[in-house]
């Protein structure tokens, strides 16, 4: 239910699935991985925009942020 909202369109993430994160004692990680797969076009966008909110869609809980212009920045350089 977590997304990326770059010029308006809406990006979800996807849940790394590949490891099983919960302990013999069937505790869960507090720490959870997520990957947005972007287009080339939505890669561009979101170098050249200053209005991404990134949120979370949940019937019990929904929230969204804009992200600040440094952290864009930051983000944008782990493109290829």
């Amino acid at each position: 239910k977590v997304f990326m909202k770059v010029e308006g369109e809406k990006i979800k993430a996807i849940p790394e699935e590949d490891v099983d994160r919960t302990s013999a004692e069937g505790k869960a990680s507090s720490v959870q991985f997520i990957h947005f797969k972007f287009t080339n076009d939505q890669i561009a966008k979101f170098k050249n925009t200053s209005e991404i909110e990134v949120g979370i869609d949940h019937e019990h809980y929904s929230h969204t942020t804009k992200l600040a212009d440094i952290t864009i920045k930051s983000l944008s350089s782990d493109f290829i």
